[in-house]
């Protein structure tokens, strides 16, 4: 039969008949015709045949000794986690992210997702994590922009908070007293006040602030201070501050320091004497005697000699301040006369001073 079986009539084709067609693919090559068994009436015979061709994949792609295909992954988008080196445990830290893309443009609609190392998770691109022990963690965050996604990762390190038992009351009217010294505020949401008398667990949503104190008072934890057992201990029962009480301590009586008495001696300055100022006289004339000046001792203020009094002994003032008094007229004396002023010199004198230059001839 010359007749293919696209043009063959359905209805001429006799009862029991089957057709098989057979396709190879990625031989690059056109298959030869496969021949379909029939049911053997009147001996005849049907063969179809199919030529497709499907191109094979690069041969980059494909290696020659595996069966399958390798891809390279290339990454399209960076991401870098912004996260601090310490913290304090009951602390809120705050987290940030930055992806950008291959051009270093950033992706705003980056989808980032964190995980804190101490099982908590969440999503958004700046945030904050309470860590509730400390410990050193590893935090990761996960940026997705469309099919493109990176990761970073980065370590911080819990410290312990600085919380202190700062006071307490004895008694059923009575409270125990937490202070924050640090600069952070703390939570302490589900954190245990112990004591002799029993546990009290702090409600959710308390939070102490930095330089801030809470009284807890007794008729709310029912809790008993007692001064040698309080303790403040985390949401899981480790130890965080215990009370320590405070002693009385009787301060030491003030020495009295003997001061050592210095006798202050003054020494006299030398005074220079004044100068007077002479005609020179043309001729030899008679010298003139110029009286040196009087000399004035110094006196010494009042404060050193009453220090000088009172370091030879103590017999009494008056005497001494009697000292001190003529003392103080010999200088105030030497003084005045130093003041003086120099007697003046009568016309005859000066006539013949003058004279005494001139020769007079008869």
């Amino acid at each position: 039969e010359s007749r293919s079986c696209a043009s063959w009539p359905v209805g001429e084709w006799p009862s029991g008949w089957t057709a098989t067609q057979s396709i190879t693919i990625g031989s690059g090559t056109t298959p030869p015709p496969v021949s379909s068994q029939s049911s053997g009436v009147s001996g005849a015979t049907v063969s179809t045949s199919t030529e497709e061709e499907i191109v094979s994949p690069p041969p980059s792609s494909v290696p020659a000794n595996s069966g399958g295909t390798t891809w390279v992954y290339k990454p399209q988008i960076y991401v870098s986690a912004l996260v601090p080196l310490k913290g304090v445990a009951g602390a809120p830290v705050l987290f940030d992210a930055v992806a950008v893309g291959l051009k270093k443009e950033p992706l705003p609609n980056a989808k980032y997702l964190w995980s804190f190392g101490d099982g908590g998770t969440a999503e958004g691109k700046k945030l904050s994590h309470t860590y509730h022990y400390p410990a050193t963690y590893t935090v990761l965050v996960d940026a997705s922009s469309g099919e493109w996604s990176a990761m970073d990762r980065k370590e911080i390190m819990i410290l312990d908070p600085e919380l202190v038992i700062s006071n307490i009351k004895e008694g059923g009217d009575g409270f125990i007293e937490i202070q924050n010294e640090g600069k952070n505020e703390i939570d302490l949401s589900l954190w245990l006040l112990k004591t002799s008398s029993g546990l009290f667990t702090i409600p959710q949503g308390t939070v102490i602030g930095a330089r801030k104190v809470i009284p807890f008072p007794a008729a709310i934890t029912h809790l008993l201070a007692d001064a040698g057992n309080i303790a403040l201990l985390y949401p899981n029962g480790n130890f965080v501050v215990a009370y320590v009480e405070k002693q009385n301590t009787l301060e030491p009586a003030p020495v009295r320091r003997q001061e050592s008495q210095v006798i202050l001696m003054s020494t006299p300055k030398e005074v220079e004497p004044k100068k007077s100022v002479s005609v020179p006289p043309s001729k030899p004339a008679e010298k003139e005697s110029i009286a040196p000046a009087m000399y004035v001792p110094p006196v010494a203020s009042s404060t050193e000699l009453i220090g000088a009094v009172g370091a030879v002994d103590g017999r009494g003032m008056m005497p001494w301040l009697g000292g001190v008094g003529v003392l103080l007229v010999v200088a105030v004396g030497g003084y005045l006369l130093m003041l003086r002023p120099k007697p003046e010199q009568s016309p005859a004198d000066i006539l013949r001073r003058e004279a005494a230059k001139f020769d007079i001839i008869e």
